[in-house]
């Protein structure tokens, strides 16, 4: 598809050979719904490949082949998620632009809802959260009650899960910001700035779907060292911004 469209569905990917068709078709589906209901005119899909090593780029390319509304751009090196996120951002055609992980996390059935509350609301950003996270290990709990706690004492930001990979965003938010972070501290990038730039954030829950291959990494030690060592530098950036008032 060429041409802007009421809503891109994008997702950041790394090494998803093995799930990554099993994502475009739900991610698809889900949207023509929204089509075939009126939620949304038109959509896209967008991958964004952030340097797989895998065979998940000559699925990709099948797959373009076999869907006319997907499309993905490939980082030739892995930049890291936030770096994929903000090139989803950029790359984006849509009105409104929702982003989760390859993964697939939610039921993407959540995306009329999403759409729904935005426009009732009249909001710039749904922000996803877990309704249970009864799905994930004790120390990935433990790790999102902290970071959550830490965000929200910082950032002066009101959202109860701030990495969760759900989010709903106006095309008039991602065309205000500039971001920075290239790794796990985009979220809360993203959330913050938007909150002092004046936009409206609301939060709807959704049940979270464990992953059903591979694991997660954001968690681990090099991680959570990455993410301290990005809030360091781009937390003192997002004070200085100037808190402007809807």
């Amino acid at each position: 598809m060429t041409g802007p469209v009421d809503l891109t569905l994008f997702m950041p990917a790394l090494n998803e050979e093995l799930s990554i068709r099993r994502t475009v078709v739900a991610a698809v589906e889900a949207s023509e719904v929204l089509v075939a209901d009126g939620t949304v005119s038109s959509y896209e899909v967008l991958v964004v490949d952030d340097g797989s090593t895998d065979g998940m780029p000559k699925v990709l390319d099948a797959l373009s082949k076999e869907f006319s509304h997907l499309r993905h751009v490939r980082h030739p090196v892995n930049r890291g998620p936030g770096a994929a996120m903000r090139t989803g951002f950029t790359e984006s055609r849509g009105e409104l632009v929702l982003y989760t992980d390859a993964d697939l996390p939610v039921d993407l059935a959540v995306v009329g809802e999403a759409v729904r509350i935005l426009r009732r609301d009249d909001a710039d950003i749904v922000a996803g959260y877990r309704r249970s996270r009864s799905g994930e290990g004790p120390r990935r709990v433990v790790y999102s009650a902290v970071y959550n706690t830490m965000v929200r004492a910082v950032l002066g930001l009101r959202v109860r899960d701030v990495n969760f990979a759900l989010k709903l965003v106006r095309r008039r938010v991602i065309d205000t910001l500039t971001l920075h972070s290239d790794g796990i501290f985009l979220d809360a990038e993203l959330l913050a700035r938007a909150d002092r730039a004046g936009f409206r954030i609301v939060q709807m829950g959704a049940d979270y779907l464990p992953r059903l291959a591979g694991s997660s990494t954001a968690a681990s030690l090099p991680r959570i060292v990455e993410l301290g060592a990005e809030a360091r530098r781009i937390v003192p950036d997002i004070l200085r911004q100037p808190r402007l008032r809807p």
